[in-house]
């Protein structure tokens, strides 16, 4: 266990989220944390399917290649989760034809299963 010095305008948004959401300040964190982590994933997978415009044809064709393996993999996974978790692919897939409202509904159901 620790202790944390924040600034009072943090401390009434901690506040008001455990409150909102009937949790203990702990946990509010824990899942910003959480969701924090998601994001970083997402930004360091975006980096690496990213290809340099510097570099040659040889290596474009060979992290073409890795590319189209990783999309592979990726869509493998989601089948086989959607198989498994018919229900929370059906959330999915509605939720992903308003792409705009995703990340508001992520944030305001903190229910949704991020660990499965």
């Amino acid at each position: 266990m620790t202790t944390v010095t924040i600034n009072d305008e943090l401390r009434k948004k901690l506040k008001r989220l455990a409150a909102k959401y009937d949790t203990n300040q702990a946990d509010i964190i824990k899942r910003a944390l959480e969701l924090f982590e998601k994001y970083e994933r997402k930004q360091y997978l975006d980096r690496f399917m990213n290809i340099n415009e510097e570099e040659t044809e040889s290596t474009k064709a060979l992290d073409d290649t890795r590319k189209s393996k990783i999309l592979e993999m990726l869509a493998e996974a989601i089948t086989k989760f959607e198989k498994k978790y018919p229900e929370i692919a059906l959330r999915r897939k509605k939720l992903r034809q308003n792409i705009d409202l995703f990340d508001e509904i992520t944030m305001t159901n903190w229910a949704l299963p991020f660990e499965e």
